[in-house]
């Protein structure tokens, strides 16, 4: 009897701050299960009765790349390629309002992913008000602060860590 080989995992990111449902295809995958995200337990496990695919939440983790191991009563996967889970820190895809008043208070809705935990919001160097996170992650609503005439970067930083700069991240004083 051979032990249980990880074919793919769908999808293969997700954000450090966990939670993604995670599908894992392959074979001698039957429960009972426990899955590891680079070392880190998975939660809400379920296996399919033929033992070819299992669900998993990923746990929370710092950014990066990290291998998923499945131990079933066979043993555990080896790590290969295909058992591959990257982490992301938070990304900002986009502002729904991207220019206002250097006077600052205007309401901005930020669109992205791994913003879930949001510990600081900066237009430049100057922190702005939270409004509130939506549970999963993806919008953070906040007020501006005050600025000088100019565009900046809009960043968000959680435990996992800030947001990279780009062109959905820019946000116009005039």
């Amino acid at each position: 009897m051979t032990g249980p080989v990880i074919s793919s995992v769908a999808p293969a990111t997700g954000p450090s701050s966990g939670g993604t449902k995670v599908t894992i295809v392959g074979s001698g995958l039957a429960a009972p299960v426990s899955v590891d995200f680079g070392g880190t337990p998975g939660t809400s496990v379920k296996a399919n009765r033929k033992g070819t695919k299992v669900t998993v939440l990923s746990p929370a983790h710092v950014a990066g790349p990290v291998d998923i191991v499945v131990t079933t009563a066979a043993g555990p996967t080896l790590v290969g390629t295909t058992d591959r889970f990257t982490y992301s820190p938070p990304t900002v895809n986009s502002l729904s309002v991207t220019s206002g008043p250097v006077a600052g208070g205007t309401k901005v809705k930020i669109t992205g992913s791994g913003l879930k935990g949001a510990t600081s919001v900066r237009f430049g160097s100057v922190a702005a008000t939270v409004v509130a996170i939506n549970a999963k992650g993806t919008l953070v609503t906040v007020t501006a602060p005050p600025g000088v005439a100019g565009t900046v970067d809009v960043t968000v930083t959680t435990p996992e860590g800030t947001s990279a700069t780009g062109s959905g991240d820019r946000y116009t004083y005039h």
